[in-house]
């Protein structure tokens, strides 16, 4: 013979099974997330944007190279999300000098946790395809100072391309 269960016994089991399922699910989904940004997203090119798409910084800074007469070359900029961007162009040693100008960047070392994310960001196709000892990494010194706002990490090669990751970070 076997003996009833009580009901609050039942109306417990019934909850904690619940629970159980509703945290092995949000388990599931935050790995799945976690897998997605950390490896999927950096080996995908972002959405090429339009000029009227492009982040105003992008935007004023043309205009500053225009006005003055520096050749710009082919661009092209990328969202990789709704607050990071690719900048990707041929080098051009006036304009790169106007980005450092504008955006107060400074050269850091390859080994910097910055230059570290900006790698690991970066689609694989912008890589530069040049010898890495001919690379410099550039950051904006507001970004080095550990401080919030719209940042800019750089790499060029001097001679063929320059790449740019811009971030806002609030």
């Amino acid at each position: 013979m076997t003996t009833p269960t009580h009901p609050r016994r039942r109306w417990f089991r019934s909850r904690l099974r619940s629970l159980l399922l509703l945290v092995g699910v949000m388990v599931l989904v935050s790995v799945g997330f976690y897998y997605y940004r950390s490896n999927v997203e950096a080996d995908v090119r972002g959405h090429l944007l339009t000029r009227q798409e492009w982040p105003q910084t992008f935007v004023d800074l043309l205009q500053v190279a225009e006005q003055i007469k520096i050749n710009v070359g082919n661009i092209r900029v990328y969202q990789m999300s709704h607050d990071e961007y690719f900048w990707t162009s041929d080098a051009s040693p006036e304009l790169f000098a106007l980005m450092s100008e504008r955006w107060s960047l400074r050269a850091v070392k390859t080994d910097h946790g910055i230059v570290r994310r900006f790698r690991d960001r970066m689609p694989t196709d912008l890589v530069p395809s040049i010898d890495p000892d001919g690379i410099a990494y550039y950051a904006s010194s507001n970004w080095l100072e550990g401080e919030k706002g719209h940042l800019y990490c750089a790499v060029t090669d001097n001679a063929n391309q320059v790449v740019v990751r811009y971030y806002f970070n609030f």
